[in-house]
């Protein structure tokens, strides 16, 4: 987490690459959207080893929504962008998009709302990246032009 930027309503996008495509299993790469103490509201792009993208909503690893991203798909070496939006003061809604190439969709692809008491507070961001226990590549990855900007 960047910990000395917060946010309570922000836009919040990156780009990220993954250099290779795991054979079974899945990768992992999203944005920490408000982190308050040990909680969190994390939106993950799934990156799954068939090419198809999935959007996640998630609070402290409990999967809020996860959607299909109807005609994404992803390859080793590609740019994958994200762009997450968090508003609310008393209830969190959270909002993502997901896309390669240079046109971003017009509308959010997905959409949570979530009333955790502790996360109903300015928190950190940042960065999220992982690969399922079951991925069998140990490839890396990149991130650049990370931006946080008031919703």
């Amino acid at each position: 987490a960047l910990l000395a930027a917060t946010a309570q309503e922000a836009t919040l996008s990156v780009s990220a690459t993954l250099d290779q495509a795991p054979s079974t299993g899945a990768s992992y790469v999203g944005i920490i959207a408000r982190q308050v103490g040990s909680e969190s509201y994390v939106v993950r792009a799934w990156l799954r080893a068939d090419g198809a993208v999935w959007l996640v909503t998630q609070r402290d690893g409990a999967t809020l929504d996860a959607v299909a991203v109807p005609g994404l798909t992803w390859t080793a070496g590609g740019v994958l962008k994200l762009t997450v939006q968090t508003t609310g003061a008393t209830s969190t809604t959270l909002r993502a998009k997901a896309w390669t190439g240079a046109t971003e969709p017009t509308g959010w692809q997905i959409t949570s709302t979530d009333s955790t008491p502790a996360l109903q507070a300015p928190g950190t961001v940042g960065l999220h990246a992982a690969r399922s226990a079951s991925a069998t590549s140990s490839g890396g990855f990149s991130f650049d032009t990370f931006r946080v900007s008031a919703a």
